[in-house]
């Protein structure tokens, strides 16, 4: 047998399809050859699945680092969703644990939404360390200081978070905002919210996956 591949094209009802198979039959110190997806379909999404708006991530706080990153694919989830016709929001993983990091994280979220039309709220990604190591009027604080800087930019703010630290962690009654609530249950939540995210991989209200 010999090295080689084979490219065949097909069709699938209406759809036309190209498929490749790569044959190695000899010893060599590359890996092994494969295709993988990149990015997500937000035309199929919305023709199959009847998705109406897409809340991205722009970026967030390292942990690890005590850095900030940008999403690496949120220009071009930006784009896309935009091009397909969604409504769009966005939102920024969170890892202040002082009122000084959150200061820095929403400065640097506002730099980059900059230039972008949204038509949903930018939301504060409220989870992981945040709540663990902090006390409810700690985090608190903290959420309301990012809130504030972007609200006080010209945008739509909100808190994403799930339900169980909403209701333990958070003092509403000084967090004036939308609340994007994270309960992956078919039981709504029982706690105030605006958007409910009812489900990850498994959607827990349709029958379809995402």
């Amino acid at each position: 047998g010999a090295s080689g591949s084979t490219v065949v094209a097909s069709m699938e009802g209406t759809r036309p399809i190209i498929a490749e198979v790569q044959a190695l039959v000899s010893k060599t110190t590359f890996n092994v050859p494969r295709r993988t997806a990149d990015g997500f379909d937000f035309n199929r999404a919305k023709r199959e699945n009847k998705i109406e708006f897409a809340i991205i991530k722009a970026g967030g706080g390292d942990g690890k680092t005590g850095g900030l990153y940008k999403d690496s694919k949120f220009e071009r989830n930006y784009r896309e969703a935009k091009a397909a016709g969604l409504l769009v929001g966005a939102y920024f993983f969170g890892k202040a644990l002082t009122v000084e990091k959150a200061e820095q994280e929403a400065k640097y979220f506002l730099e980059l939404v900059k230039g972008k039309g949204f038509d949903l709220p930018l939301y504060y990604d409220v989870e992981a360390d945040m709540v663990v190591k902090l006390s409810k009027t700690q985090l608190t604080k903290i959420v309301k200081v990012f809130c504030d800087i972007v609200e006080k930019a010209g945008y739509y703010v909100g808190i994403y978070c799930s339900e169980s630290y909403i209701k333990n962690k958070l003092d509403l009654t000084k967090l004036n905002y939308t609340i994007w609530c994270a309960k992956y249950s078919a039981k709504e939540p029982s706690v105030k919210y605006d958007c409910w995210q009812f489900g990850g991989e498994v959607n827990k209200l349709r029958s379809n996956k995402i």
